[in-house]
């Protein structure tokens, strides 16, 4: 069915509602054909076809979107973030944001965000029974940190890079999503090369996370999303997640396990931001572990046993990439250059980001209050749209 709404004096826009899942979308006339894709604590997202486009697309429905100020804060900040990022073909590209078409600027509650659609993601493969091959091992993880250097050459850190929010295509493209709780770098680090940032260690699924994270680190860089990378291919190799820990402290204990038990003074530096108690907690749990051999040597064979079957040199970027002190750990330049990638590897075909993205508008506003935000969220939108218009 087809309405018409007209807010202020302005023209009539048409849009139709359909119902997936007894879920109202509210879109404009051009989307059609809507089925089910998946649904989270974030949404739903349907396929569909976009008539303008003559294109399957991918639809994501946030609903509810200012019942919480740091969700709302969240979903805005990955609009900009696609917005910016979107033209790197490992990274996807957002085609269309807007809130519901009856709904008003002032009043608007839902959110919505076009992008192509993309066959299925890296975690649902890796699942499968779909055989894997060390060239897609291979091809992927080029592909991954081809998306992430251009991510960190704006000066932003993913945080929360796993299977899941990798997606994936027949032809084996790849494209990194969910950008929700990306955020940027110190600039004064950044001159200094050091990518340090300063922020909530609120961030990454447990499995993905860096042992400087695991231990509440305030102070971490780019080296965390370097880590969630070893993770990822540690699983593409073994088809199973590489540690899975039952709570922080096992996360910790399995990483040791592997990696070998960390120095005093990296140690140190760690939990330097913790209170004594939880440092001392944190001391236990290591010391639980017996004394793990950190050499690399004795690292690189515990990897090169666990993966039997990979090439030594993919297990050799993997003992890099899962470096327990972050300071040591490759940076995503360095991984590109690894010899296992040199089929690919091509500085000239490998941009980075032109211009660093700003993050300060979280500080210059007050996000906590909703028409603010939906004040920001409208602006966005047109933004966007100012900007597609004026690149077609």
């Amino acid at each position: 069915m087809q309405f018409a709404a007209a807010a202020g004096g302005a023209a009539p826009v048409l849009g139709h509602n359909t119902h997936v899942n007894n879920v109202n979308f509210q879109l404009p006339l051009r989307y059609t054909r809507l089925k089910f894709r998946g649904g989270g604590s974030y949404g739903m997202v349907v396929r569909a076809r976009d008539t303008a486009r003559n294109a399957k697309c991918a639809i994501k429905r946030m609903g509810g979107v200012f019942h919480h100020a740091e969700d709302a804060k969240r979903m805005l900040r990955e609009l900009k973030l696609l917005k910016h990022l979107g033209s790197h073909a490992n990274i996807v590209r957002m085609t269309d944001t807007f809130h519901g078409w009856a709904e008003s600027d002032a009043a608007f509650n839902t959110v919505y965000v076009v992008t192509p659609l993309w066959d299925t993601d890296l975690h649902t493969i890796i699942k499968s029974s779909q055989p894997l091959s060390p060239a897609h091992a291979r091809y992927f993880t080029y592909q991954l940190l081809r998306g992430l250097k251009f991510v960190h050459s704006a000066h932003i850190i993913h945080r929360d890079l796993k299977p899941a929010n990798v997606l994936i295509k027949a032809d084996c493209s790849l494209a990194l999503c969910d950008f929700g709780l990306a955020r940027g770098v110190n600039e004064a680090a950044v001159r200094e090369n050091q990518l340090l940032l300063t922020a909530g260690n609120n961030v990454v699924t447990r499995w993905y996370r860096a042992p400087e994270l695991l231990m509440n680190g305030m102070h971490y860089g780019a080296a965390v999303d370097m880590w969630s990378v070893g993770c990822i291919l540690a699983e593409i190799l073994g088809r199973k997640v590489m540690f899975r820990g039952a709570s922080y402290i096992h996360q910790l204990q399995l990483i040791v396990q592997q990696c070998g038990t960390p120095s005093d003074s990296v140690l140190g530096s760690m939990m330097a931001d913790l209170p004594d108690q939880e440092r001392a907690q944190y001391q236990v749990a290591i010391a639980q572990c017996g004394v793990q051999d950190p050499a690399p040597a004795r690292t690189l064979a515990r990897l090169a046993k666990r993966f039997p079957s990979a090439d030594q040199a993919a297990v050799d970027l993997l003992h890099k990439l899962l470096a327990f002190d972050p300071s040591q750990r490759i940076t995503v330049e360095q991984a590109l250059a690894h010899p296992w990638l040199q089929e690919y590897h091509a500085t000239s075909q490998e941009p980075s980001c032109a211009t660093p993205f700003d993050f300060s508008w979280e500080a210059q506003q007050d996000l906590s209050d909703k028409q603010t935000l939906r004040k920001l969220f409208v602006q966005e939108m047109a933004n966007f749209r100012q900007q597609s218009a004026s690149e077609a």
